[in-house]
């Protein structure tokens, strides 16, 4: 987020200083914050939001969300992409989501046709809805590296997204906004 920022021209100096974060905890291979930290870094970035949203959704559509995440998240990542199933994929994600962080949940509700995730994230009201869409964008990529999806359903609380357009073509479906829950509903 702060190299994003940083191609913008924003002073993000300030910005980890603001939020308690040490240059250690930013520069450390797999480094932690805590969730106040979390939150408040946030926070401070949303304020920003006209950079990050559109060069954040462009940036995973391009590069790839599986990419991208398997790069900062390799084990993870790769535990997941050596399932045998997209289930057991889905299942070792949200099993193990913990090396990613616990400021929310995913819940996987399997019906006889469909199959729900849910996103569940207690931040503060003013941060939105990213890490619910970066949630569900790249479960939805692990999900099509198993098998198509041919018949699915999105949805996202809050108001409209400025880039709905970009998160349709992503999704290659018609996203849901003010919804009562982020979900991805999959035949």
């Amino acid at each position: 987020i702060l190299k994003l920022l940083e191609l913008h021209d924003v002073d993000t100096k300030k910005i980890p200083e603001k939020c308690g974060i040490s240059s250690y905890e930013l520069e450390s291979n797999g480094g932690r914050l805590s969730e106040d930290q979390h939150y408040r870094f946030l926070i401070e970035a949303e304020k920003h939001n006209q950079f990050l949203t559109e060069d954040m959704l462009e940036h995973c559509i391009s590069f790839g969300t599986v990419n991208l995440s398997y790069n900062m998240y390799p084990d993870l990542l790769g535990f997941c992409l050596n399932q045998t199933s997209a289930t057991d994929a889905v299942n070792g994600f949200i099993d193990n989501r913990i090396v990613i962080g616990n400021c929310d949940s995913v819940i996987l509700t399997r019906g006889e046709e469909k199959t729900r995730e849910q996103d569940i994230n207690g931040h503060p009201r003013q941060i939105g809805k990213q890490s619910a869409i970066g949630n569900i964008m790249m479960l939805y990529s692990l999900i099509k590296t198993y098998v198509p999806i041919n018949n699915i359903k999105i949805g996202f609380s809050g108001e409209r997204h400025e880039k709905k357009g970009l998160l349709n073509t992503f999704f290659e479906s018609k996203c849901v906004f003010d919804s009562n829950m982020n979900y991805m509903l999959i035949d």
